[in-house]
């Protein structure tokens, strides 16, 4: 923004001092402090959603005294911070304290990570499952509707045609220099289809 940082600060203090709506849900998060070198606690009231203060620090104790001035709050989401769950129930006794969305999926995603890490076989085997499953469909794969996937697919029968060619050499004993000399294909790439239990698709 073409501003400084003066006059954005300014405007922020001026809407904090005017803004006065009637709290019924808030939130308490991370928040950094007007330099950004220090942690603070970050308040917004969820229904407007508008930022209502910025607390030098995430203690309790600054948390608690900031809540006691506004008692009509209903619920409360915050992280994880047990110093915020403190503050809540000290403070606001009767209000709802919810986990807020941003954590849910944090954790959610640590979860998940854990145990794929942990069944690190299991994924492995559907992973192979799912290309089996899409090698043995993509001979039914829709015509082309382009002309760089009719290229592709000219590319790729072409290739099929090598490897057929190499099948039905190797099934009569012919040897792999000699597969390579007939048909002008390099060693390895005849290897590579002798020893293919199919046609080696590319990958996408």
């Amino acid at each position: 923004m073409q501003a400084s940082r003066h006059t954005l600060l300014h405007l922020i203090r001026l809407h904090l001092t005017t803004h006065k709506p009637c709290l019924q849900c808030l939130a308490l998060t991370i928040g950094r402090n007007v330099r950004g070198k220090d942690y603070g606690t970050l308040l917004v009231d969820l229904e407007h959603h508008r930022v209502l203060d910025l607390l030098p620090d995430r203690t309790a104790e600054t948390s608690t005294i900031w809540l006691q001035k506004h008692t009509e709050v209903r619920v409360v989401s915050r992280d994880r911070a047990s110093a915020y769950a403190e503050a809540i129930t000290k403070a606001l006794p009767h209000a709802v304290q919810v986990a807020d969305r941003w954590h849910l999926l944090k954790n959610a995603t640590e979860m998940l990570d854990r145990l794929l890490q942990q069944r690190g076989r299991a994924v492995r085997e559907a992973s192979k499952a799912m290309r089996d499953e899409w090698s043995a469909q993509v001979t039914d794969l829709p015509a082309p509707t382009t002309r760089y996937e009719e290229r592709k697919a000219e590319h790729r029968d072409r290739r099929l045609a090598r490897y057929e060619e190499v099948i039905a050499l190797r099934r009569q004993g012919a040897g792999i220099r000699a597969i390579s000399r007939h048909l002008h294909l390099s060693r390895n790439t005849v290897k590579k289809y002798v020893r293919a239990e199919a046609f080696p698709e590319r990958r996408p």
